[in-house]
């Protein structure tokens, strides 16, 4: 009976009002005590039920579907032709070089001049999806949702809340800076991952 009302009692203090009046938290609560899932760590027990690992998931899904619809916006508005020896050009360059099976060279001829990296993993895409920028932009995309998923995983391990990794997750999903950046066929969209 003791244990009951110790129950009640920090179930009052950690409830905000909104969940008090709708009753679905403690419907939840009471699912958690029941199945044994609830672990007393006062604000964080309720995400240690199987139900809510599923929202968890849903939320974290909604996150990088908002991601990539930010950097697919990003790169409808800030998609422009590229100039012919721009970093961009000569990464498809190397990458286009390097899938047909010749010696990875930039546009202008040069063997080592530009670092491997990121050519690679294009060079991968463009011998599935074939040679283009539209190849080079899906992976960029990948990689943002990548780098989304990192972010989440990062943080739920830095503080062991997974509310605050998806509000880290989807910080940066709709980060300027990072939106931009996957709009562009550079390195640094390999870099961050």
């Amino acid at each position: 009976m003791a244990r009951k009302q110790l129950g009640r009692k920090i179930d009052a203090q950690i409830q905000p009002r909104w969940l008090k009046i709708s009753g679905v938290f403690k419907r939840l609560v009471t699912l958690c005590r029941h199945s044994g899932a609830m672990e007393m760590s006062h604000s964080r027990y309720f995400f240690y039920h199987p139900l809510a690992r599923r929202a968890n998931l849903a939320a974290l899904g909604c996150v990088l579907l908002l991601g990539l619809l930010v950097r697919y916006v990003a790169l409808v508005v800030l998609s422009e032709p590229l100039p012919p020896f721009s970093d961009s050009a000569n990464y498809i360059e190397m990458a286009r070089t390097l899938s047909e099976g010749l010696p990875m060279r930039d546009a202008g001829g040069n063997v080592a001049f530009f670092s491997p990296g990121y050519p690679m993993v294009l060079a991968l895409a463009f011998g599935v999806a074939g040679a283009g920028l539209s190849t080079a932009n899906a992976v960029n995309l990948t990689l943002g949702a990548v780098t989304i998923l990192v972010t989440y995983l990062l943080a739920k391990r830095a503080t062991g809340d997974r509310v605050v990794a998806l509000i880290a997750a989807t910080a940066f999903a709709v980060l300027i800076p990072a939106v931009a950046g996957s709009a562009m066929v550079l390195k640094e969209n390999l870099s961050v991952p």
